[in-house]
């Protein structure tokens, strides 16, 4: 096979790991709910939770904005639903996202593996490479904005309650509000 016609095969391979790695979901947020990064630091709102809550003998999905963490609760505000106290030991897992990326990351990684077209024969070295660390780096950058449930509760003191919308803890009398859920048996 020459070197021109693996340019096609390898353009595709390139657009279509590109194009899976920035539409792949990473949580539930509605659209436009979280900030990017320069503003994450300003936003009147917390970060978006995605976990699963074992009460009983039943796993539910629950998602919504985080509003306060304390070190045995999480504090979330579903879109449609009433605000909920989930306690530490009923999250089976879970992910906290705090601002979304900007995915700059995979539009150099796209150039990048087009900037290969000029390298000839040696594009078949290149060009993988380009998608390779373009992908892994964008994975980090997405990552970065995430934490994982329950491991990561051991951080609730500093990075936990950096993406709630009250860090210092729930005000008084709010919490009266939310419906505790039932704790795992």
């Amino acid at each position: 096979m020459s070197g021109r016609s693996l340019i096609r095969p390898l353009g595709a391979i390139g657009l279509a790991a590109t194009t899976l790695a920035a539409c792949a979901p990473r949580n539930s947020a509605p659209p436009g709910f979280l900030p990017n990064p320069s503003a994450a630091g300003t936003s009147v709102r917390g970060g978006w939770a995605d976990v699963r809550v074992r009460t009983g003998a039943t796993v539910v999905s629950v998602s919504g904005e985080v509003i306060a963490v304390s070190a045995d609760s999480l504090w979330i505000m579903p879109a449609r639903d009433s605000s909920l106290v989930i306690g530490r030991t009923a999250i089976e897992s879970g992910r906290i996202t705090g601002f979304r990326t900007e995915g700059q990351s995979l539009g150099w990684t796209a150039l990048g593996a087009l900037s290969t077209l000029s390298n000839g024969f040696i594009l078949i070295i290149t060009a993988p490479i380009w998608i390779l660390t373009g992908s892994i780096g964008h994975y980090a950058d997405v990552r970065a904005t995430e934490r994982d449930l329950p491991g990561d509760f051991d951080r609730a003191g500093v990075e936990l309650r950096a993406v709630a919308r009250f860090p210092q803890g729930m005000p008084p009398g709010m919490a009266a509000s939310f419906r505790r859920l039932p704790p795992a048996r």
